[in-house]
């Protein structure tokens, strides 16, 4: 299919999917991404950038999960619940600011591909923990409730969050204290 062609659907069909919570700059960058994909051109977030989202994802999700106002304390949340989070936040990230650049892209409809060229896998892990796996198709990020940030080059097959012991057990990941594979982008 003709990208225009495909792109002309997408605009037609995808008002109908969003919700309330979701606004046209989502929606926007959905079809312009997926516009850009068909067209064959690299839309992947800078690694840089994505790191900020792991970190803001951490952040929400161990506060969510330590709020003493809520009856599942200790427990961490669903995706679901911590992409409402960042729906709620949203106006937080000013234009020009490195969070900006990764959440004016951040996709609310498609939550397992939040950012463009990256795929994210998350599961919570009973009784209190839970596993983040963020990749692209050169670099992925790995996290857990004990909040350190591993990096690793993406392997041919990726292990499933849920089958990680922690995040650091994910193949080659190494702590990401500063994104090491900057050089080679």
């Amino acid at each position: 299919m003709k990208p225009r062609i495909l792109f002309l659907l997408l605009l037609a069909f995808v008002p109908a999917c969003l919700t309330a919570q979701q606004n046209h700059t989502a929606m926007k960058e959905s079809v312009l991404s997926t516009a850009r994909q068909e067209a064959g051109s690299d839309t992947t977030l800078h690694p840089l950038y994505a790191i900020g989202f792991v970190r803001q994802f951490g952040t929400f999700a161990t506060t969510m999960a330590f709020n003493q106002e809520t009856e599942s304390f200790g427990a961490f949340p669903s995706l679901d619940e911590i992409f409402k989070r960042f729906i709620e936040h949203k106006e937080q990230f000013k234009p020009g600011t490195l969070g900006y650049e990764w959440m004016s892209k951040l996709n609310f409809l498609t939550p397992n591909e939040p950012l463009p060229g990256w795929k994210l896998d998350y599961a919570t892990i009973a009784p209190n923990g839970f596993r983040f796996i963020l990749s692209s198709k050169k670099y992925t990020f790995t996290l857990d409730e004990d909040a350190v940030i591993y990096e690793a080059v993406t392997p041919e097959v990726l292990p499933r969050a849920r089958d990680l012991r922690s995040a650091a057990e994910f193949p080659a990941a190494t702590e990401c204290t500063q994104f090491k594979h900057e050089k080679s982008l």
